[in-house]
C-alpha cells in the first residue's frame, strides 16, 4: 500500500515500476530464516533476474533503486552486493543509521514472551500507531488519494487483514526485530564508495522524522562520499 499511489504515478509519466512484497509480507512467502539484509537483498536480485530472464522487465532500461526506511537499508545493501543493476540510489528516511531502539525491543529477543508479545500485543500497537499518525489530519488537509478517513481505514483493514490471515506474517515481524539491524548498518553505507563509486545517491528525509531521525548533511556526505541530501521542512517519517 506505501507505493500504490506513487507507482502509479510514476507508470502515467512512462516509467516502468515494479513494486513487491518483502517476504513475510503481503502476498510474499515466509521462508522460516533469519530475516537479514542479505535474505532482503536476494529477494530482490532473484526477483529481478526472473522478471528480466521472463522479458517482463525490458532490458537496457536505467535502473532506480527507491527505498524508503527498513527497505532503504535493503537497498544499500543490494546496491553493495548488485551494484551493476543499479543506476540511481533513493533512499527516503533509511534504517540502519542509529536510530532510536524502542524501550519493548529486549523484550522480542525472549523466547516466548517476544512470541506471545507479537501476536496478542501488536496488531493493537500497529493500530495505535495508525490513528496515531493520521488523528490530526483533515480533509482539509490531507493530500492523499483517497479521503483521510477511506485510507485510514484501509490501512488498519489490511493490517488486521496480515496478522488474521498470513500465517508467516507476525511471526516475519518478531524474525525482523530480532535479525535485521535497523540501527547499525554504517558499515554497509560506508561500503558504497568502495563497491559503487559512480552510483548517484540522493538522500531524503524529513527534519521532523522521529522514528529514523536525520543525521547530519554533513555525517550522510562523511559516510557516503558525493550523495546528494534532501531535508523536507515539516516533513515526518510516515
Amino acid at each position: 500500500m506505501v507505493w500504490t499511489t506513487f507507482a502509479e504515478l510514476a507508470a502515467e509519466q512512462g516509467y516502468v515500476v515494479l513494486i513487491y512484497d518483502l517476504y513475510g509480507r503481503g502476498s510474499s512467502e515466509a521462508p522460516y530464516a533469519p530475516q537479514t539484509p542479505s535474505l532482503f537483498s536476494s529477494q530482490l536480485a532473484e526477483l529481478f533476474f526472473k522478471l528480466q530472464h521472463a522479458e517482463e522487465i525490458p532490458s537496457g532500461l536505467p535502473t532506480s533503486l527507491i527505498g524508503l526506511s527498513m527497505g532503504g537499508a535493503i537497498a544499500v545493501k543490494f546496491s553493495n552486493s548488485f551494484h551493476v543493476l543499479v543506476d540511481q540510489l533513493i533512499l527516503i528516511a533509511p534504517a540502519g543509521l542509529g536510530a532510536p531502539i524502542p524501550w519493548f525491543t529486549p523484550l522480542m529477543d525472549i523466547p516466548y514472551v517476544g512470541d506471545w508479545l507479537m501476536k496478542i500485543l501488536a496488531p493493537y500497537a500497529i493500530q495505535q500507531r495508525i490513528s496515531s499518525l493520521y488523528g490530526n489530519y483533515g480533509e482539509d488537509n490531507w493530500e492523499g488519494k483517497l479521503a483521510i478517513a477511506e485510507w485510514s481505514k484501509s490501512l488498519s483493514s489490511a493490517l488486521a487483514n496480515q496478522f488474521e490471515k498470513h500465517p508467516g506474517f507476525a511471526d516475519s515481524l518478531l524474525a525482523t526485530i530480532r535479525d535485521f539491524p535497523l540501527t547499525d548498518m554504517e558499515y554497509e553505507y560506508k561500503a558504497l564508495a568502495k563497491a559503487a563509486p559512480d552510483l548517484p545517491i540522493h538522500f531524503i528525509w524529513g527534519e521532523n522524522d522521529t522514528t529514523c531521525p536525520p543525521p547530519t548533511k554533513q555525517h550522510l556526505q562523511q559516510l557516503v562520499p558525493g550523495s546528494h541530501v534532501h531535508m523536507i521542512t515539516g516533513a515526518e517519517h510516515d
